[in-house]
């Protein structure tokens, strides 16, 4: 039987792989809102801890994403399109 606790540990770190997975992919980072609501969404859900370590790994990755962008050694966009906003 599955328990509420392994839920509240699969789901976001399911829900991190995924939006890793898009944000090297080529989706905008503008997508960092999802995870922002998803930060709160664990701080008041879980606990201050679980929001913390959510957040800050998300932060590292899209730094590290701006970093490797800069070094033109970020993996190719999947998603291309055009921005809809000028």
């Amino acid at each position: 039987m599955v328990s509420l606790k392994n839920t509240c540990a699969g789901f976001p770190a399911s829900f991190f792989l995924l939006l890793v997975f898009l944000l090297f992919a080529g989706l905008p980072p503008v997508t960092a809102v999802t995870a922002l609501a998803m930060t709160v969404m664990l701080t008041v859900v879980v606990n201050a801890r679980a929001g913390w370590l959510f957040g800050a790994g998300y932060l590292l990755v899209w730094l590290s994403y701006i970093v490797l962008s800069a070094l033109q050694l970020a993996p190719a966009p999947y998603f291309t399109g055009s921005v809809l906003t000028s």
